[in-house]
């Protein structure tokens, strides 16, 4: 068992995953890096040991039940307890984001977006709770979007021609689950929260995105390595607070 603290990112053999599982590690904190990529992962692993760090790598599909429950299983014999959970992965299937497809997306491209946004975090996030539920002070991230943003949206400000359906709907829906998840742990000391990065250039935002990775991280990092008495159920962007 380890004395430090446990923390397992989904998505993180590149871009924001990547950086954040390296930042995380930096700050004491024994990260489990998750994805599907095993030469990606241990190539990330490799840095942090160079770094002074404790990491290690899993081969994780988030939308396979087995390859979840591999995950959990090893997590559990290895540790016996996860402090930080961060759903990271996720995909972004449309193409322009300068776009409004509403009229012509298709099914499959909402199928294949819902199952990874959507109901792989939810897998992920269930199976991992009776761990979870094993520590003193757990934080669960949500990767979301200020895409998701029904109010910004409504309101058509800010956030115009970017109506790209399948994933703006699936950081809704991932919003939506957050907010239930944390009214169901209210009575725990877990706190779940959603951390959006902002536009950021990874292969997902593309070169044309505002922020540099290691300008989106601090969102992410902030949010999980959260202080035991500050607010559960927040949507926030460098520490403000974001419109649902």
């Amino acid at each position: 068992m380890s004395a430090s603290r446990i923390a397992l990112i989904t998505g993180a053999s590149k871009g924001l995953g990547r950086a954040a599982a390296i930042e995380i590690a930096s700050r004491g904190v024994t990260v489990v890096l998750a994805a599907r990529d095993a030469s990606a992962l241990s190539s990330a692993v490799e840095l942090i040991h160079a770094s002074g760090g404790k990491a290690e790598a899993i081969v994780l599909d988030v939308c396979d039940e087995n390859s979840i429950r591999d995950a959990v299983r090893f997590v559990d014999s290895t540790y016996g307890v996860l402090d930080i959970l961060v759903n990271n992965a996720g995909v972004g299937l449309e193409g322009d984001w300068m776009q409004s497809n509403a009229e012509s997306v298709s099914q499959e491209i909402l199928h294949r977006t819902f199952e990874t946004n959507y109901f792989a975090q939810v897998a992920v996030t269930q199976a991992f709770l009776p761990l979870i539920r094993r520590s003193q002070h757990a934080s669960i991230v949500f990767v979301g979007s200020i895409l998701g943003s029904l109010t910004l949206h409504a309101s058509h400000t800010g956030l115009e021609g970017m109506k790209t359906v399948a994933y703006n709907s699936s950081k809704s829906a991932l919003h939506q689950y957050a907010l239930h998840l944390a009214d169901a742990l209210a009575d725990t000391s877990i706190k779940v929260n959603i951390a959006h990065p902002g536009w950021v250039r990874t292969e997902l935002g593309s070169e044309a995105a505002m922020l540099s990775i290691e300008e989106g991280i601090d969102t992410i990092v902030d949010a999980a390595l959260i202080d035991p008495g500050a607010p559960s159920r927040q949507f926030l962007h460098k520490g403000e607070q974001l419109p649902w």
